[in-house]
């Protein structure tokens, strides 16, 4: 009868919640597989709840279950997961030495992870970890990775993890991953939320060599770390597994000349508005001056020009296409640009036309990027002429529009 039954049932939740209860005090050996099955016979789990809840024991958070760990692990029904996943960096056995999260032991056997997989789905709780969890663990590894200072192919090996798990991109938004060029972690994202990651430029890419980032640029973009091996071994090898994923799923850009020179243009124009700011402002110049020279293929001068990267002048930094060459600079046009300095040093203080253009004139070499050998002053030359600083006096487009004047006027 179902009263009967339901006496049976009440009276194997006693006996059942007293054996957990005996190995939850350290009563006595219970062995494990004795506690899965006391917890898990019957997934209409009331009887045994009330009955524990009378011991004081709640069920769902009773360290009960084996966990990957060790004989000794033990995790419990709400917080344990079941994950088969086996990467070699990216696994159950590093994640639980983290800590951030537990996973029941598959040595269990498949009738004990049925039985369980009954129980937590009777409280909608998957058995296997949700995508925001497989997150956790890959964040906790990567965080675990720089801690021990793992080498370049330990985390060759991690991305490649990633792309076997292939986790939607959108959940790791925000989750600290990758090896950066200075031995930190940086974070993946969408556009806007945090600084971009780029992949380091190689030999074989947009520049001969990677070059590090000014540290006032580092809150823009990110590049990861070049020491990371981005191809399988051998001479014909191609891009490893990780590295394809993490370009295919937009979480690390690919690296273009032109995109760190917007960023270097934007960062400067935001230190212009800082005082203090003379050094930071030398370090970006310095550094796009080297990109270009590092660049593998021409950039055109329009592009470059388009920027609107600032140089420096007697009235401190303004950009590049509103500068002029003062003396120092050797080449075709040394002597213009002599006279040109001459003429604003000998113009009256009524012109002010004349003593705006002294305000804007680029000093000696030597004073535009501090420690520039003598023998890149040329290449330093061609670099201020691209980005649009002019040699001489150039005509300014007026407004349209009427002009009249006394012919006296004209005569003297």
């Amino acid at each position: 009868s179902v009263a009967v039954n339901k006496v049976l049932l009440d009276a194997m939740a006693r006996i059942c919640a007293g054996i957990l209860a005996l190995a939850s005090d350290g009563g006595g050996p219970v062995p494990t597989a004795t506690l899965v099955d006391v917890a898990s016979w019957t997934n209409r789990t009331a009887p045994l709840e009330e009955a524990l809840d009378r011991l004081g024991l709640d069920l769902w958070q009773m360290p009960m279950l084996p966990a990957v760990g060790g004989p000794a692990a033990r995790t419990s029904l709400m917080e344990g997961y079941l994950w088969n996943f086996d990467g070699l960096e990216l696994n159950p056995r590093t994640v639980a030495a983290t800590g951030v999260h537990q996973f029941i032991d598959p040595g269990v056997g498949q009738l004990r992870i049925k039985h369980l997989r009954a129980l937590r789905d009777s409280k909608n709780l998957p058995l296997e970890p949700s995508a925001d969890v497989l997150c956790d663990c890959a964040e906790a590894i990567a965080t675990s990775l720089v801690s021990e200072r793992a080498t370049p192919e330990r985390w060759a090996n991690f991305y490649d993890d990633l792309a076997t798990l292939d986790v939607k991109p959108g959940s790791l938004h925000g989750r600290a991953l990758i090896l950066d060029e200075i031995g930190g972690i940086a974070k993946v994202g969408a556009a806007g939320e945090v600084p971009p990651v780029y992949f380091p430029p190689q030999q074989t890419d947009d520049t001969a060599g990677a070059l590090p980032l000014p540290s006032s640029m580092r809150a823009r973009m990110v590049f990861a770390s070049p020491d990371v091996p981005s191809r399988a071994p051998g001479r014909s090898g191609g891009h490893r597994p990780g590295r394809e994923w993490l370009a295919r799923q937009g979480l690390v850009s690919e690296y273009r000349t032109e995109t760190v020179l917007e960023a270097v243009a934007e960062t400067m124009a935001e230190l212009a508005e800082v005082e203090d700011s003379q050094r930071d402002l030398s370090e970006c110049l310095r550094f796009a001056f080297e990109l270009t020279r590092r660049a593998t293929r021409d950039l055109k001068s329009a592009s470059l020009e388009s920027l609107g990267l600032l140089v420096p002048v007697s009235a401190g930094w303004v950009r590049a296409t509103d500068a002029r060459f003062g003396r120092g600079w050797a080449g075709p046009h040394e002597r213009v640009d002599g006279e040109l300095a001459r003429l604003v040093s000998l113009a009256p203080e009524e012109s002010r036309e004349l003593a705006g253009v002294a305000d804007v004139l680029v000093p000696a070499p030597e004073h535009v990027i501090p420690g520039c050998a003598g023998e890149d002053y040329e290449a330093l030359r061609a670099f201020l002429e691209s980005l649009g600083v002019r040699h001489g006096l150039w005509p300014v487009e007026c407004q349209d529009g009427p002009m009249s004047l006394q012919g006296s006027l004209l005569a003297e």
